[in-house]
């Protein structure tokens, strides 16, 4: 069955009659560079995109180089690619003069197509010139409307701007001219639809922008007509919508934060116009995170999207900042710091030993790798030897120093270790005999 709009687009022919092959070149490019005929621009007193089945065409021919002859010129109607009939009432002994073609002794069919060449040959060598605006499609005034394929106007992540052409209305009564589209091939007025009015002349430019359509996608449109009951429909054409713009997102806010975890929460403030693939957030200690730092991922929930940082330290500033992806690209929001929580500091052993005064110098923090001189003073007893000297984090043991160790004048140094990450929950336990001695705990802060 026909497509009743279809308007064939001829891009190349190679037409065959006999030994005749035809290839049609550019413009002014022969065919041979050995042979150059004169090139033959062929005019139209209208527009003939589209004919009545039962008119008579007429067009006009001139030479641009008048000092050059045509050689063996001839002109032929084509339909389909192959030679339907020679043009023989021109005889081309000018510099130019008229064609005129009879549609109706051709016997065309509704939407059939055909072109007018004026072809130039000597031996296998061949120059072809044609009606520049291609094919002329044939119609029936009963089975009309015409109309010319969809085109793209304008192509946006959300929308797509469309145009036809009314060729032709016809004579009977067209109750509804429209466009309808969706994902799939082939949609029908059973899918998502846009009527026009009904025009009343010829010639006439349809344009639509259909709106709210996903980015990036493919979508198919087709041009449909109904008469009384009946619906027909154009070929189908599709198109992509554009890539969205990338996302934008808000600054993290926190939540809960602890001594080793953090919550942060952020929102899709723009998903750019297209679908968000991806959301989380991105961290580090330095400064600006980028998408080479820790990552964690974060679904949507809405418009917003929530993770927890957890195995973080203790009273460390982190920075924190949002990202969501789209087919447009990856987006990172402004960073913003958070600092953890102290960790919490429980020391459970008291110093049970009464003859000695255990102290450490007052400072704000030590540095890993820092010395740290302890004294055990008392009014009456000189403190010569511990049993043993044991750095705590808490009441975590992580340094023993060893055992039986001398001090002088009752005191002695400690190098802390290079290792030692932050804390505000050190201190120094000391065992003399039975006796154990606490030091004020201190932080020390890499």
């Amino acid at each position: 069955m026909k497509n009743w709009f279809q308007i064939i687009t001829i891009v190349s022919l190679l037409l065959a009659c006999n030994k005749d092959s035809l290839r049609i070149k550019g413009r002014d490019n022969p065919l041979d560079s050995n042979f150059r005929a004169p090139h033959v621009e062929i005019r139209t007193s209208g527009d003939l995109t589209c004919v009545e089945m039962n008119s008579s065409i007429e067009v006009q021919w001139a030479k641009t180089n008048i000092d050059a002859s045509l050689i063996s010129p001839e002109a032929w109607v084509i339909r389909n690619g192959k030679k339907l009939q020679q043009i023989t009432d021109e005889d081309f002994l000018g510099d130019r003069g008229n064609i005129r073609v009879n549609i109706a002794s051709f016997g065309f069919d509704h939407l059939d197509n055909f072109q007018l060449f004026i072809i130039q040959s000597v031996s296998s060598r061949t120059w072809v010139d044609s009606i520049p605006n291609g094919p002329i499609v044939i119609y029936n005034k009963m089975e009309a409307p015409v109309f010319s394929a969809i085109q793209l106007k304008n192509s946006t992540a959300k929308s797509l701007s469309l145009t036809f052409d009314v060729f032709e209305l016809g004579q009977t009564p067209v109750s509804e001219i429209g466009i309808c589209y969706g994902l799939n091939v082939n949609p029908s007025i059973s899918d998502l639809k846009i009527s026009f009015p009904i025009p009343y002349f010829n010639k006439q430019i349809l344009s639509t922008e259909i709106k709210d359509l996903i980015a990036n996608k493919e979508y198919h449109f087709r041009v449909y007509s109904k008469k009384t009951s009946s619906v027909t429909y154009s070929r189908n054409r599709s198109f992509f919508t554009a890539l969205p713009n990338k996302p934008t997102v808000s600054d993290p806010s926190s939540g809960s934060i602890t001594s080793n975890s953090i919550t942060v929460s952020s929102t899709i403030q723009d998903d750019g116009g297209g679908e968000i693939r991806e959301t989380g957030f991105l961290y580090n200690t330095t400064g600006a995170p980028g998408l080479q730092d820790i990552k964690v991922l974060s679904a949507l929930n809405g418009l917003s999207f929530t993770s927890t940082f957890m195995n973080l330290q203790p009273s460390t500033k982190y920075y924190v900042a949002a990202y969501a992806k789209n087919d447009g690209g990856t987006s990172i929001g402004n960073p913003v710091s958070i600092t953890t929580a102290e960790k919490p500091c429980l020391i459970s052993q008291g110093t049970t030993g009464t003859d000695y005064t255990i102290q450490i110098p007052q400072k704000s923090s030590f540095k890993p790798g820092e010395t740290i001189s302890i004294s055990m003073t008392s009014p009456v007893y000189a403190f010569k030897q511990a049993s043993s000297v044991i750095l705590y984090d808490g009441d975590s043991p992580v340094n023993n120093y060893g055992t039986w160790l001398v001090f002088n004048n009752n005191s002695r140094e400690f190098i802390l270790p290079s290792t030692l990450k932050y804390s505000s929950c050190y201190n120094f336990r000391i065992v003399y005999y039975s006796d154990i001695y606490v030091t004020s705990r201190f932080t020390v802060n890499p």
